[in-house]
């Protein structure tokens, strides 16, 4: 008797432990979807409709035809892909080498909160190419103050003296600041920005390049500033 009501009791358990691990996965299931919801109306409210509608596309798939963990990072990449898609794009140009270097190309998408471009610094004999790309977070879009980072290669050949010979030099600049933009219309802008720069190169870090002559030093310090007009498509 005793050992029928034991069996009885496991079976009893048995059957009870899977009907709380079905109901806990349910459960699991529905808050996930309902986070995805979230997401998914967030992203709405950022990019636009046809966004929204990828998401309900992306949200089936997840719990009808493909783990959860792999379809989790295939709508980030989704997402990803699509933020690029609604990228606004921009041309400028500036006196100056902070940002946006003298000449350049800008995309910026997010909803106009993530800037990135790519920049010609300008010419000079001794130089073969001084250019690089920068990226800004805009705290309030196209028009508003940003903060910036840039990283830059320098490259070409110095007279040495010493050695009666020209050597070649290759310099990262990497450059840290904020701004300021405004937008007068739609497409036309301004921008003035200021940042503090140093240099990789020759085994070391430095806070100055001697343009001239293509020394590096850790005795200055150099505060770039720029002022321009940049034009959004």
């Amino acid at each position: 008797m005793i050992l029928f009501m034991d069996i009885a009791w496991s079976k009893h358990s048995t059957f009870g432990g899977n009907e709380l691990k079905h109901s806990y996965n349910q459960n699991k299931e529905k808050i996930l979807q309902f986070v995805l919801y979230v997401i998914g109306f967030v992203l709405y409210k950022i990019f636009s409709d046809n966004l929204f509608f990828l998401f309900q596309v992306c949200k089936l798939m997840t719990f009808h035809f493909i783990g959860g963990y792999i379809m989790k990072k295939i709508i980030l990449f989704l997402f990803f892909c699509a933020s690029i898609g609604f990228a606004q794009t921009g041309i400028f140009v500036s006196l100056g080498r902070a940002y946006h270097g003298l000449v350049g190309v800008e995309q910026t998408f997010l909803n106009q909160h993530l800037s990135a471009n790519l920049h010609w610094l300008g010419y000079d004999s001794d130089y073969d190419f001084m250019g690089g790309l920068g990226v800004a977070y805009r705290f309030n879009g196209l028009t508003g103050p940003y903060v910036f980072h840039t990283s830059e290669w320098l490259t070409g050949r110095v007279f040495n003296s010493d050695r009666d010979k020209y050597d070649r030099f290759n310099y990262w600049r990497l450059v840290f600041g904020f701004g300021l933009q405004h937008m007068f219309t739609k497409n036309l802008g301004v921008f003035f920005e200021t940042g503090f720069e140093f240099y990789a190169g020759e085994g070391g870090y430095y806070t100055y390049l001697d343009m001239d002559d293509g020394g590096l030093s850790k005795d200055a310090i150099c505060l770039p500033m720029a002022f321009g007009l940049t034009v959004q498509f």
